[in-house]
Order: C-alpha cells, then structure tokens, then sequence
C-alpha cells in the first residue's frame, strides 16, 4: 500500500480521487483503500491494445496461440534483435543483455521513437538507491528480475522506461531520432530528480531532467530530432545499443480510441516509413558506429499490427545491410 496525504482524501468526491491519481499513475490499475488512507497499484492498464482491429491477428503470426491477454508480457529474442509489444520491456532487455555482457563502458542508447519515453517512473528514490512502492524492495535497473517485477507491477511503464535506465550505473547517452522538425539538435545534460506529489507526501519519485548548461551530477547526454545523421554525429564513446519503437516509422492510433469502424492503413504510410528506414541505417552507416545490441517493440495500440510483419522484415533486412 502507498499512503496518502488525509487532507487529500477527506471530504473529497470519490471521483476527484480516482482522477487525481490516475494521472499519477498513468497506465496502470489502483484501487483506493480509504480506511488505510492509502492506494494501491494494481499492474499496468492496457484498453489501448483494443483499439486496433488487426492485433488479433498480428498476435497470432508472431506466435501460435498468442493472445490479448499475453501481450503485455510478450517478449521473446529473434534472430536479429530483442522483440517485445510493450516498450516497457525493452529496459528488461537492456539489463539481460548488460548481465550477459557485462561492461564498464557507458552506453549509447539510439532511441527511434515517435515519444521520448523519460516520464517521472513510479519507482521511489530513497538517498541513492530506488525502491518499487508495490512492494518496498530495493530496485536494482542492471537486474532484469527487478525489471521484470516492476513492469508486473507497473512501477515501470511504456513512458518512463527510459527514464529508469538513466540510473544505470555509468553514463547513458540518448540519441533520440523522432518526428519533431523543430529540433535544434542540441546536446542536453541529463539530471536526475526527484517527482513529489502533494497527494503522495514524504516519497520521492525517479525521474529525469533535460538541462541546456553543464552541471557537474550528470547521468547522461540527450540530443534528438528527426535527421539521424545529425542525431547520431559526434555521439560520445560506447557500447551502442539501438532500440526500435515501431511507431516511430507508422503510428496509426497514438494509443488514443477513434470512431471509424472501417479503419484501414494510411495508404501512404508505408511510403513513408521507407524513406524514414532508409534514412536512418544510411545515419548508422555514416556515423562508423558498430552496434552491440538492437531491441524491437512493437508498440500495440500505436503502430498497428497490420504493418508488424513487413516493419519487422524490413529492419531484419537493414541490420543485415550494416552488419556486413
């Protein structure tokens, strides 16, 4: 259980509530326990995956018998690269995989997404160490255990992934290819701080903060916009791992429910998610970066279903051109 503040709850419509916490805790269940004065996370929420018409289907070439209800969980390691649904999985990966090949070197994180995933988590910072609230353990980001029952937990989610494995130890260095033309490609300071919620007193949450100066407590670099090889030019030594959102080439919902039951692709979309392909492996090759790493997600609700197989293919077929 996590306490709230008396005040908070007292005389207050249940409503107001229930809506004051949901925007803390985004995309996850909770229930209020008045008579604790206190709430509890009950796992991540995911109406958005019934947005789109083809995801049954699309669960089902990925996997035999996969179904809606096993997709927050699916992960599994293809041939080229790390594939999960919900992005939040991809930090799980990250931390396997720097399990697995341990590293004292920082890591370049090449980050193709239409969002830039670095949201306030739901993880409690404590002097220097992270706590989940669902359960008051210790959370530990290199340990893919304390991943995997975090995102169970929905201490972690979709939008503050990233956010998390800024407390990796060592610098993470961002480069953020996305669809914001206004971008300057400035290189900012990350800082870490603290979220508090006056409805949640004496907790601190782990979050993030982009700064244009140069402050000595940095935990990393960010810099993004939507040419990659801007985005990619001049990025700082290290293992380079490049994670894939595929709403970033096709974003059909943006997680948000429509009314048109006729619901078919943009016919342009692919056209255009060809060019962003193109652009970027033309960026990777430029920039002489060997990657050590790639991760896929899918992103259900987002990017439909009904691209997942060519996207997937296309990317196989990219990292291969690099690879070479």
């Amino acid at each position: 259980m996590i306490p709230l503040a008396p005040e908070f709850l007292r005389d207050r419509d249940p409503g107001d509530v229930e809506h004051r916490l949901q925007r803390i805790v985004r995309s996850n269940r909770f229930e209020v326990l008045p008579d604790a004065c206190a709430f509890r996370i009950l796992g991540p929420a995911v109406p958005y995956h019934a947005i789109d018409p083809c995801l049954p289907a699309g669960l089902a070439r990925l996997q035999q018998g996969l179904r809606l209800e096993d997709a927050p969980s699916y992960r599994a390691h293809a041939r080229a690269f790390d594939l999960c649904l919900e992005d939040s999985w991809s930090g799980y990966f990250v931390a396997e995989w720097l399990r697995s090949s341990p590293t004292a070197e920082d890591v370049v994180f090449v980050h193709l997404d239409h969002h830039t995933d670095m949201m306030s988590s739901l993880l409690v910072r404590r002097g220097d160490g992270l706590f989940d609230p669902t359960d008051a353990r210790r959370f530990d980001p290199r340990c893919g255990a304390d991943w995997h029952k975090g995102i169970d937990a929905g201490s972690i989610g979709i939008g503050s992934f990233l956010t998390v494995l800024f407390h990796l130890p060592g610098l993470l260095h961002v480069r953020h290819i996305n669809d914001y033309q206004t971008s300057d490609y400035t290189t900012y300071r990350v800082m870490p701080v603290a979220r508090e919620y006056p409805e949640i007193p004496g907790r601190s949450f782990a979050a993030v903060r982009k700064r244009r100066d140069h402050p000595a407590a940095t935990i990393g670099t960010y810099r993004g916009g939507c040419d990659p090889t801007r985005v990619l030019e001049g990025a700082p030594p290290g293992k380079v791992v490049v994670h894939i959102d595929l709403d970033y080439f096709i974003n059909d919902f943006n997680g948000n429910a429509f009314d048109d039951v006729a619901w078919s692709p943009a016919p342009e979309a692919r056209a255009i998610a060809s060019r962003k392909l193109n652009a970027f492996f033309e960026g990777l090759r430029e920039s002489g970066r060997r990657v050590d790493h790639w991760i896929v997600a899918t992103s259900p609700g987002f990017c439909s279903a009904y691209h997942w197989p060519w996207l997937l293919e296309s990317i196989e077929r990219g990292i291969a051109r690099v690879d070479q």
